[in-house]
């Protein structure tokens, strides 16, 4: 195995952050928690019109890559909506130690999760 990829989708958040920079604070701290590097983070605010809804919070895409690989979260505010994904070719332990972290945060009340092995050997 390279790495693996964690992925949780959040239902009923109880935070669920309309901007870019409301969400980098979270993947901050749940990143710098669990021991994991960032290098940068790219990202933006969408308003929902561009998704052909109406009205309401933006959505949120954020990018940050890690010493490790990358993490990426992603919102849907009028939804309560949050994905996450953390890949890493570091430990797994660490990536399942962010997405606990960042479960935490936006407190939400249904959580899926889903891990995908990464390349052979």
């Amino acid at each position: 195995m390279k790495g693996v990829l964690l992925t949780a989708d959040l239902y009923e958040c109880a935070v669920c952050p309309a901007t870019r920079a409301e969400v980098l604070p979270i993947a901050q701290r749940a990143v710098a928690d669990a021991g994991l590097h960032i290098e940068g983070s790219i990202g933006g605010s969408f308003d929902p019109g561009v998704w052909g809804k109406d009205g309401g919070a933006s959505e949120v895409t954020l990018m940050v890559p890690l010493r490790e690989s990358h993490v990426a979260i992603h919102t849907w505010p009028l939804e309560s909506f949050v994905s996450i994904d953390i890949y890493t070719c570091g430990t797994e332990a660490e990536a399942a130690a962010a997405i606990a972290r960042a479960i935490d945060f936006f407190g939400a009340r249904r959580v899926v999760r889903h891990r995908i092995e990464r390349g052979e050997g």
